[in-house]
């Protein structure tokens, strides 16, 4: 067994193909990179055009962290200048609870400003367009918003980074691993492997078991090492501070209800975007046994990833709840479970859509592995009896 998955481990994984995989992170992340630090850049009150990258060194060299009702308060004075980061965040913070300048909150309205934000949040959530909460499922909610009682305006550019660009990284990690294992099922002249090598009906299922073994496990280890150097160039370029920070000190989370830092948020978008992958996975293994043919399987597999790319543009609740929400390019869409509070009713029960959807997505590859399993089961037996 060892040697036919070394085999075909070799067939399908080259060097060549690692090397041109990291290489292909490198390139994404650095020019992600570079698109992030030209959003700091503005231009000053004297009409200079100050850089992106002098803002982030400008922010990173100040060490200090500061809860933001303290600087409303008035407490630190001097951690704000009106051209500073912390600056930009705190009113960013204020025009989202508030619709004023920092300048022009009283001294009530700075005190009560974790207040101001659960009174949106349970706004939101009462006059929802989509979900019809019960009394219960908005306590519940507020009370977990309630928990952000401390929201520390400091340098945490790295990780809100990593986060923000997860969402257009994982779904492309996805892609490229899915669809390099495309051969493993397809039909391989040079090789011919099915021919000479396992004609015995057991060495097909070795043959199969092995395939399907590295369908997962190669999987694995080239998510991981895609993701470690992608975190690792991020936090290279913008550095590591700040990762405990609540993920509600940045303006898009602000009104998000889960008590969690910016390093509890990347693990939990790593696990979805792991779980989303054994998805990938598995619908391109079935679609390949079944297909055969290398060509018509990858039209299948582009076709199938545009439709998920339309069907989230399209951005219906109604096909996001019950399908979407499953597949993998939404499921990496990993804002929305942070923000939009969709929750699935089971049993009595509300689950939240980060549970219910990972939960579906192992019941999902688990009835996929056995259509697999099934499939060349049948094939095999046919093609013994046949040979008989």
């Amino acid at each position: 067994m060892r040697s036919i998955i070394s085999a075909e481990w070799k067939r399908v994984l080259p060097l060549q193909i690692w090397i041109l995989f990291s290489m292909v992170i490198l390139i994404f992340t650095v020019y992600d990179d570079k698109k992030e630090k030209s959003t700091y850049t503005y231009v000053d009150a004297d009409g200079n055009l100050i850089d992106g990258r002098d803002v982030l060194k400008d922010a990173r060299q100040k060490k200090e962290m500061i809860p933001v009702e303290s600087i409303l308060l008035g407490e630190k004075k001097d951690f704000l200048t009106e051209e500073s980061l912390n600056y930009l965040k705190v009113q960013n913070l204020v025009e989202a609870n508030y619709s004023k300048q920092i300048g022009e909150l009283t001294a009530k309205e700075a005190k009560n400003f974790y207040e101001r934000r659960i009174s949106h949040i349970r706004r939101n959530l009462v006059e929802s367009s989509t979900v019809s909460y019960n009394k219960k499922e908005i306590d519940l909610l507020v009370e977990k918003a309630s928990q952000v009682n401390a929201i520390m305006i400091g340098y945490a550019e790295g990780w809100s980074s990593i986060n923000r660009g997860m969402e257009k990284f994982v779904p492309l990690l996805l892609l490229g691993i899915s669809m390099m294992f495309i051969p493993l099922f397809g039909e391989d002249a040079k090789v011919k492997m099915n021919e000479f090598i396992f004609a015995a009906k057991w060495g097909r299922r070795q043959l199969d078991f092995a395939r399907i073994f590295i369908a997962f496990g190669a999987g694995t280890l080239l998510y991981l090492y895609g993701m470690a150097e992608y975190v690792f160039i991020k936090l290279l370029d913008f550095g590591s501070e700040g990762g405990n920070f609540f993920i509600q000190g940045e303006e898009r989370m602000f009104f998000s209800v889960y008590p969690i830092s910016y390093i509890q948020q990347f693990f939990w978008n790593f696990a979805i975007g792991y779980f989303a992958l054994f998805v990938a996975i598995s619908f391109t293994l079935i679609v390949c046994i079944l297909i055969k043919k290398t060509m018509a399987c990858s039209a299948v597999l582009c076709f199938f990833w545009i439709f998920l790319l339309v069907g989230d543009q399209m951005n219906l609740y109604i096909t996001n709840h019950y399908f979407f929400n499953f597949m993998p390019y939404r499921m990496t869409k990993f804002h929305h479970y942070y923000l939009e509070n969709d929750l699935y009713r089971v049993g009595g029960e509300s689950i939240n859509s980060m549970v219910f959807t990972t939960g579906v997505a192992a019941i999902i590859v688990f009835s996929m592995l056995g259509m697999i399993a099934l499939t060349l089961w049948e094939r095999q037996n046919r093609k013994f009896v046949i040979g008989g």
